[in-house]
């Protein structure tokens, strides 16, 4: 019997050893996952600063192209004056 004891005795050791052992990995994989989801929250973060200055750049864009078009529009009006006053200095009497 004592050898039988000694036998579970030293399964239970082994088995311990194992518990600890499969905790302490445990326990690293949890501080994996923590630094993972620390690393999510940056990119994160960092992509919705992107987004952000993607917005911005899109509206400056949108600005910009309505700023040409009231410039090409005042060109337009500049070039019809120009040819008009062209006209009167051709033909004074018109």
């Amino acid at each position: 019997m004592s050898e039988r004891t000694g036998g579970t005795e030293a399964l239970m050791q082994h088995t311990k050893v194992i518990l600890a052992a499969i905790q302490d990995s445990k326990a690293a994989l949890e501080n994996q996952i923590a630094t993972l989801a620390g690393e999510v929250g940056l990119l994160q973060d960092d992509h919705n600063k992107l987004k952000d200055r993607d917005k911005v750049t899109e509206e400056m864009m949108n600005e910009t192209t309505l700023q040409v078009k009231a410039l090409t529009q005042k060109i337009a009006l500049m070039d019809t004056e120009m040819k008009t006053l062209a006209i009167k200095v051709e033909d004074p009497e018109s």
